[in-house]
């Protein structure tokens, strides 16, 4: 088949091939490959060309260990830290702010308002609680904030936003409000508690018709402020109001 071949021209010479590829890299001034004939088929050995390899790592800048690129790198690096710290702090600050504008406002609610997710948001509010600048009163669900005086955090890296003096006493009417819900709500659970001392939390939730947590809560402040006391129990005790 091969001789007919090369009549009908489809191959050039029959049996000359690896002696013409071998005079082709000697040409080019490359290493002649190496050919190993083996057990069905053959291998073939082709030498790298140092010269051109340099040449093309040259013109693709992937020299390695170069001073160059080495501060390059840490530049791009302190450059990215940078944009992120500037960004941290952006949205810790727009945090502030809303809270500023709704002391109400749940985790939900702030990572809503400000489009990022919830897990990001309670990152950024841990931070800022952990850097004293905010606190929760009375609770995830039912509480609010208070943004306390410090002019920043601990690093200065976040500053408490200004406001103006509209904004100022909208925040303070807002937290006004709210305490005075929370002590209306105190002394509803006092009265209801003179009523029926052996009152649970359960039956405390229902008759004020609010939840079992804000229950709990209120009961807390109040033990804590030495205004009640339960005897004998959760279940079969009752309470006692401490006279002032």
């Amino acid at each position: 088949m091969n001789n007919e071949s090369q009549n009908i021209s489809y191959i050039e010479t029959w049996g000359r091939g690896i002696e013409k590829v071998c005079a082709a890299f000697e040409s080019y001034g490359l290493k002649p490959p190496q050919f190993e004939f083996t057990c069905g088929g053959l291998n073939t050995i082709i030498y790298r060309n140092e010269k051109f390899a340099e040449e093309q790592d040259a013109l693709l800048n992937v020299t390695v260990n170069d001073d160059d690129d080495s501060k390059d790198n840490e530049t791009a690096q302190r450059t990215t830290q940078r944009i992120a710290q500037r960004n941290a702090q952006r949205t810790a600050q727009r945090i502030l702010e809303a809270i500023g504008r709704n002391p109400q406002a749940t985790v939900a609610n702030l990572s809503a308002e400000l489009g990022i997710s919830e897990r990001t948001t309670k990152t950024h509010i841990a931070q800022l609680k952990q850097d004293g600048l905010i606190e929760r009163i009375d609770g995830k669900t039912y509480g609010y904030w208070i943004i306390n005086d410090n002019s920043q955090t601990q690093n200065g890296s976040v500053n408490v936003p200004a406001k103006d003096d509209n904004d100022s006493k909208g925040n303070e009417t807002a937290q006004r409000t709210s305490q005075r819900d929370a002590q209306r709500t105190a002394q509803r659970i006092l009265e209801a508690i003179g009523r029926n001392p052996q009152a649970t939390i359960a039956d405390l939730s229902v008759e004020l018709g609010i939840s079992e947590r804000t229950t709990k809560s209120h009961i807390a402040h109040l033990k804590q402020d030495g205004l009640i006391e339960r005897i004998n129990g959760k279940t079969y005790g009752y309470w006692k109001i401490i006279e002032q």
